[in-house]
């Protein structure tokens, strides 16, 4: 059991440094550019609100257990950022869709998975 939890945890290690140097370098490659999504434009100190505003796709996230009763552990879950079918169309903003799966495992033998969406369905008419 602490063999596999060992491993989840190099694993998830890993995935997070790797993450990191994809994020450092995204934001050192987005400095560079003259017009960038993450430097304000009143005072060019970095922000990253107009990047949030047209990022769409995958984004991982990795979470640390630290619960004494359980055990150390972590959770990984993976979301998928979708533009809503009136924003791709100019119709004006819209909420993004959202859809998430990911697990959990603790040092205890807790396991779970799971997963949700929020979204809208029927052309903005109805809203999860």
């Amino acid at each position: 059991m602490r063999n596999v939890l060992e491993r989840l945890m190099f694993v998830l290690t890993v995935s997070f440094g790797l993450l990191a140097m994809v994020a450092a370098l995204s934001v050192r490659a987005a400095e560079e550019q003259a017009s960038s999504k993450f430097e304000d434009p009143e005072d060019g100190k970095f922000d990253v609100s107009k990047y949030l505003d047209t990022a769409y796709g995958f984004l991982p996230v990795l979470a640390p257990i630290t619960e004494p009763a359980v055990g150390y552990g972590a959770a990984a879950a993976l979301l998928f950022i979708d533009r809503p079918e009136s924003d791709r169309q100019g119709k004006g903003y819209a909420r993004p869709n959202i859809g998430m799966i990911g697990g959990l495992a603790t040092e205890n033998g807790t396991r779970g998975l799971f997963g949700a969406h929020i979204g809208n369905w029927k052309e903005g008419r109805f809203r999860t």
